[in-house]
C-alpha cells in the first residue's frame, strides 16, 4: 500500500486477501491509484484490472461503500468515486448492448432483415426504450410498423424536424449514435445545430471531439 507505483495498485487486487478485508483492499487500490497522477487511459486500464480481479459480492458492497466514504482527503474521495461511477456506467452499457443484440435477433426473425438505418436506431436506444420495443414486439409484424415505432420514439426524445434530419445525416456519416451522444446533441444551441449540419464527419471519434468542443464553447 505504501508503494506509489501503478503496478502495486494493480497487483494488490491479485493478492491472497482474507475475505473480511476484500472491500477494504479494493477501496485502498483505488485510493492508491488516484494518488499517482496517471493519464486517464492508464487509470481506466488499471482500475478495470482491479475491478475484474477483485469482484465483490452483493454482501460485500455495503462495506465497500463504507470504505469509500472514509477515503481522505475529500479531493481523493471525489476521484475514487468517479472511477466507481465509471464502472457502473460500463456495466449498464454492457447490459444495454446485450439487450440490443437480443432485440435485433428477435425483430429479424419477426419482420425479416432490418434496414441499416433501423439497426443504427436500435443501437442508439436506452434500456428503457429497448424495453418499450420488447413490450410491443407481438404487434410488430411488418418492417413499416418498426420504422414508425422507431421514428415515434426519436420524436418523443426530442429529435423532430430539422434535428431529426441532422441526426439521420450524422448516422449516415459515422454509424450508430449512443444514448449519451444523443443527450449531448439535444443540449446543443440552434447555432450549433446549424454548424453540425454543415459538417462532414468521418468517424464517431470526430463526432465526440466536435461535441466536446461544443460543450467547452457553451460553458
Amino acid at each position: 500500500m505504501n508503494r506509489k507505483n501503478p503496478v502495486a495498485a494493480a497487483l494488490m487486487a491479485k493478492m491472497k486477501i482474507a475475505p473480511k478485508d476484500r472491500p477494504k483492499v479494493k477501496a485502498e487500490c483505488l485510493r492508491l491509484l488516484v494518488t499517482l497522477n496517471l493519464e486517464p487511459a492508464r487509470i481506466q486500464l488499471i482500475s478495470g484490472f482491479v475491478d475484474a480481479y477483485l469482484r465483490l459480492t452483493p454482501e460485500e458492497m455495503p462495506q465497500f461503500q463504507t470504505e469509500l466514504e472514509q477515503v481522505e482527503p475529500n479531493e481523493l474521495k471525489g476521484e475514487v468515486m468517479e472511477i466507481v461511477t465509471s464502472w457502473m456506467e460500463q456495466g449498464l452499457e454492457q447490459g444495454r448492448q446485450s439487450e440490443v443484440r437480443v432485440l435485433t435477433k428477435l425483430l429479424t426473425r419477426q419482420v425479416g432483415q432490418l434496414r441499416p438505418e433501423q439497426t443504427q436506431q436500435i443501437e442508439g436506444l436506452t434500456i428503457s426504450r429497448l424495453e418499450q420495443i420488447f413490450d410491443q414486439l407481438p404487434a410488430i409484424q411488418a418492417i413499416e410498423v418498426l420504422s414508425t415505432l422507431l421514428r415515434d420514439i426519436e420524436i418523443s426524445e426530442g429529435f423532430e424536424g430539422e434535428k431529426a434530419v441532422v441526426l439521420n445525416q450524422i448516422r449516415q456519416q459515422v454509424g450508430a449514435i449512443a444514448p449519451k451522444q444523443k443527450q449531448q446533441l439535444l443540449a446543443l444551441s440552434s447555432e450549433q445545430w446549424q454548424a453540425l449540419a454543415a459538417l462532414n464527419l468521418d468517424s464517431i471519434e470526430a463526432l465526440d471531439s466536435w461535441l466536446s468542443l461544443a460543450r467547452t464553447q457553451s460553458a
